[in-house]
């Protein structure tokens, strides 16, 4: 198993700061009472986070070819290294993510209705939880997909000269 370090880090911290981003904005939902929101613009923006929670997956699943495309400036990638190097990668960044949700998900219930806080916190410990280890498995899993499948098509061939198909050197 080779790892490319610089590869992972890179990979990793985009993938964390897109994973920031996509808890800050599901986060902002629940806050949106206390701004006053309508329901028009609460239906607008329900439907926002329902696009970008379906996006979200593609993008964990680009985490991990992103892995492969920086680990392939450096050298061939095998598909074993780009599946693990993706699946870290990704699932640092889903913990990440799943952190910050997760207390975002535990701080709204006190910041909206501090009469109701300690009900809606023990109501929502399974989605904390979920959060967690949802970004961190989840995460891992879609990113070695993403790795395996970069390692396969932009990992072989990446640094290497070799011959034309059907020609021998």
């Amino acid at each position: 198993m080779k790892l490319n370090n610089r590869a992972l880090m890179t990979a990793g911290g985009i993938g964390a700061a897109i994973q920031i981003v996509f808890a800050l904005c599901g986060g902002a939902a629940g806050f949106a009472p206390l701004a006053g929101v309508d329901e028009a613009t609460m239906a607008a923006l329900a439907t926002g986070l329902l696009v970008l929670c379906a996006c979200g997956w593609i993008i964990t699943f680009g985490i991990g070819f992103a892995y492969v495309y920086f680990a392939a400036k450096e050298g061939p990638v095998q598909i074993g290294d780009g599946a693990i190097g993706g699946a870290i990668a990704t699932g640092v960044a889903g913990l990440i993510g799943g952190l910050l949700s997760a207390c975002l998900t535990a701080a709204t219930p006190f910041a909206v209705s501090p009469d109701f806080a300690t009900d809606a916190l023990a109501a929502s410990i399974g989605g904390i939880v979920g959060a967690i280890c949802g970004g961190l498995v989840g995460g891992a899993i879609v990113g070695a997909i993403g790795g395996a499948i970069g390692a396969a098509t932009i990992g072989k061939n990446a640094g290497a000269s070799q011959p034309p198909m059907g020609m021998s050197s």
